[in-house]
């Protein structure tokens, strides 16, 4: 949408996928991507509403360089530029649910009043698999050989997280708060659960109806993006996640084959070992009021995730 900024009309997205970290929003934003009235940039996650004009930095104490996050406002705006006239806008930062407090009150002041007409996106997954994934989506990236168990430890928790917010391995699936805060805010939001991507030509035709763009376009929707686990042969997994074929200037469906392509290689040098019961069933217990609480508030069935 057109958004005037400093007494200038600036392009800025429709809609944001604002999270889960860990639920399915690459293969949506795979999908999306494809979608001949939609603009997505090439950077997924630009993250920049989480830190607006201040450095990461500074934002948070002993946050590693991350020159992927786009913290200053002009280098927000390119992003969008390329965008057709007949294209609606849109940005995934799965770390806008997590900062929902500050990711809000920065969208308000960029937007001013037409923050109420930005459409919102979520993908929530049972937290305690969400940790999981994440946990070993860090072992992927070269995180050492901590238990899942000693992750999930409030203490390590709160040691790491100096470094990083992704160590918040129990924060980033609280998400009562996250979403109740959302919901009041902006009119229009949607909700999926991750268990609804096995039926992702149905969550597709809801999503294009929600956008008001045409439903009938074809969709290569089987994609597994992004995948976690623990490494086989580190050297080869360390080539194969440098190969980004998002920042290529190749047609939507063709990054998303090689993008694929890519990912079913990675899975194939991964090894992905199970929770144990004893451990699910101390995670479920620090998630379980944070469940009954968030099943009320979008009126779906979360047992299973008990």
């Amino acid at each position: 949408m057109l958004v005037s900024v400093r007494n200038k009309k600036i392009k800025l997205p429709d809609f944001l996928v604002i999270g889960a970290a860990k639920s399915g929003t690459t293969t949506l934003y795979y999908c999306l991507i494809q979608h001949p009235q939609i603009f997505m940039p090439r950077r997924k996650e630009p993250r920049f509403f989480s830190f607006m004009e201040q450095h990461p930095q500074h934002c948070v104490p002993g946050h590693r360089e991350d020159k992927t996050i786009i913290w200053r406002f002009e280098d927000y705006v390119k992003l969008f530029e390329p965008a057709k006239d007949n294209q609606i806008i849109g940005e995934g930062s799965v770390g806008y649910l997590y900062t929902h407090k500050i990711t809000i009150n920065h969208i308000k002041s960029i937007y001013g009043e037409k923050y109420k007409n930005l459409k919102i996106i979520a993908i929530l997954r049972n937290p305690v698999d969400r940790a999981f994934s994440q946990y070993l989506l860090h072992r992927r990236l070269g995180m050492k050989k901590f238990s899942f168990e000693e992750v999930m430890n409030p203490q390590f928790i709160n040691c790491n997280i100096q470094k990083t917010r992704g160590h918040d391995y129990i924060g980033f699936g609280m998400y009562y708060n996250q979403v109740k805060a959302y919901l009041k805010e902006f009119p229009h939001v949607k909700i999926y659960l991750f268990e609804d991507l096995k039926n992702i030509k149905d969550i597709l035709k809801d999503l294009f109806e929600f956008l008001n763009v045409e439903q009938n376009v074809e969709i290569t929707t089987d994609i597994k993006a992004n995948p976690s686990g623990i490494p086989k042969n580190r050297i080869l997994i360390n080539l194969l996640q440098k190969a980004s074929f998002f920042k290529l200037i190749f047609p939507p469906k063709l990054k998303v084959k090689l993008a694929c392509f890519r990912d079913d290689l990675l899975r194939k040098l991964l090894e992905k070992p199970e929770i144990s019961v004893v451990v699910r069933e101390k995670m479920i217990n620090i998630f379980r009021r944070d469940i009954l609480e968030l099943q009320e508030l979008i009126h779906r069935d979360l047992s299973h995730w008990l």
